[in-house]
Parts: C-alpha cells; sequence; structure tokens
C-alpha cells in the first residue's frame, strides 16, 4: 500500500513542481511587462483633420413581390472634424516604438452630396475606437510615424433619415429612432516633431474605408413583406494636424 502511494505522490508532485515554475515564469513576465509600462511614456492628444468621402449610397427596398435598389456615388458634404485620444508607449523612448491607445472622434452632422448635387443629411456622427502607431527616428526630434486606426462609428438620426423614418412609422413600420452604427478602417502615416519635452505636433495622412448603417428592416406590414436596407460605404482619405502632451 506504502509503495502504490508513494507512486502516486511522485507524479502529483512532479506536476506541482511544473505548476509552480510556469506560475513563477508567468508572474515575472507580468512583472517584467508591467515595470516597463511604469516607465514608458504616455500622451494625451487633439487632432484637427479634414476627411473627404467617396462612396456609394445603396437604398434597396422590397415590398412583396417588388424590388427596387438605388445606388448613388456620394461625397460627404462636411469636411471637419475634431478629436481627442490617449496612446501608452510600449517603450520609454519618446519618438521611437509602439504605442497604443483609443480615441473620441466628432464628426458632425454627415450629410452626403450625389451627382446631381443634391444633399441629403443622415444626423451627426462620433467614432470611439482603438489606435496605435509605430514611430522611428528619422532626423533629431523628427519621428516617422505608421498607424492603425479601428474605430466603430454610431450615428444619431436626424434630417433627411429621420424624415424618412417618420413617414414609414407613419405607415406602419415598425423602425426606432435609436442610434445607428458604422465602422471605420483608417491605415496612415505622418511625422512627429519633439516641439518641447513634453509637447510633440504630429501630422497623418490616412486612406482607408467606412461603412455606416441607416435603416435594416425585414417585417411584414399590413399582410404584405417589406424589408429595406440603406447604407453608405466607401473610400476615406484623412488628413490631421495635432498636437501631444507626453507624462
Amino acid at each position: 500500500m506504502s509503495t502504490i502511494r508513494s507512486q502516486r505522490r511522485g507524479p502529483m508532485r512532479e506536476r506541482s513542481r511544473r505548476a509552480a515554475n510556469v506560475s513563477g515564469l508567468a508572474i515575472a513576465f507580468a512583472a517584467l511587462f508591467w515595470g516597463g509600462l511604469a516607465h514608458a511614456q504616455s500622451a494625451v492628444g487633439v487632432d484637427f483633420g479634414l476627411y473627404f468621402d467617396n462612396g456609394t449610397r445603396t437604398d434597396d427596398e422590397r415590398i412583396g413581390p417588388s424590388h427596387e435598389v438605388e445606388r448613388d456615388e456620394v461625397t460627404n458634404a462636411r469636411i471637419a472634424s475634431v478629436s481627442a485620444h490617449y496612446l501608452h508607449a510600449l517603450s520609454d523612448e519618446p519618438l521611437h516604438g509602439f504605442r497604443l491607445g483609443g480615441e473620441l472622434v466628432y464628426r458632425g452632422e454627415r450629410a452626403y452630396r450625389d451627382n446631381d448635387d443634391r444633399r441629403s443629411a443622415m444626423g451627426t456622427v462620433l467614432e470611439l475606437g482603438f489606435r496605435g502607431d509605430w514611430t522611428a527616428v528619422v532626423a533629431p526630434s523628427l519621428g516617422l510615424t505608421l498607424g492603425m486606426r479601428v474605430s466603430l462609428a454610431v450615428l444619431f438620426v436626424g434630417g433627411e433619415l429621420e424624415d424618412e423614418i417618420t413617414r414609414l412609422s407613419d405607415e406602419g413600420v415598425s423602425v426606432g429612432t435609436g442610434p445607428r452604427l458604422g465602422v471605420v478602417l483608417i491605415p496612415s502615416f505622418g511625422l512627429r516633431y519633439a516641439l518641447l519635452e513634453r509637447l510633440h505636433l504630429r501630422f497623418d495622412l490616412g486612406v482607408g474605408w467606412s461603412y455606416l448603417d441607416g435603416l435594416d428592416l425585414d417585417e411584414r406590414v399590413q399582410g404584405v413583406d417589406y424589408a429595406r436596407t440603406l447604407s453608405v460605404s466607401g473610400t476615406r482619405i484623412e488628413v490631421g494636424l495635432g498636437a501631444e502632451i507626453t507624462f
């Protein structure tokens, strides 16, 4: 009996030692990682930008057997935006290495013009998302930056879209007036300049893609099947100037 118990304890002790070693390595790695972050530089910043959308507005409506699709090439009527961001560096060098964080962008009224110069507003847009960049020093106090932004766009309904929602509701369609969602994906490159030790200026140029949902309906109204989707998607070019304070 004692021999069997000792044989059982052997593997158990071995597994315990392995678990302790793994736990020790994990704790050591976490300590090194967070210790590095503690010495790294964080930054808060404000950007002022101009953006240019070139896309397609698609209105797909199905009433019973009838099906109609309208596609219009559109551009954004409002081009100015302002944003605030926070970035945490993964190294302690001011103009070198990776930084990760988030941002909040105010786009204001989202309105489009088609080829006939007809203007159509959808409401007000805010974007909340993740932001990261990598910087390499190319000259004293100057760094070249490559970045990526992935954002969730939130549309607060207004303008002609709100009027259309009201019309549909009056006709018996169950359509809400709550926020609509979209997505933005913008790779970018730019420059960061250390004007002072804690004050950096930045310039960014991004080319990416955006999508915004306006309507997504599929129901039965007064005995008739009704489905409709309304969305805008396309390419986006964005130019931004900003300032950051590091700490």
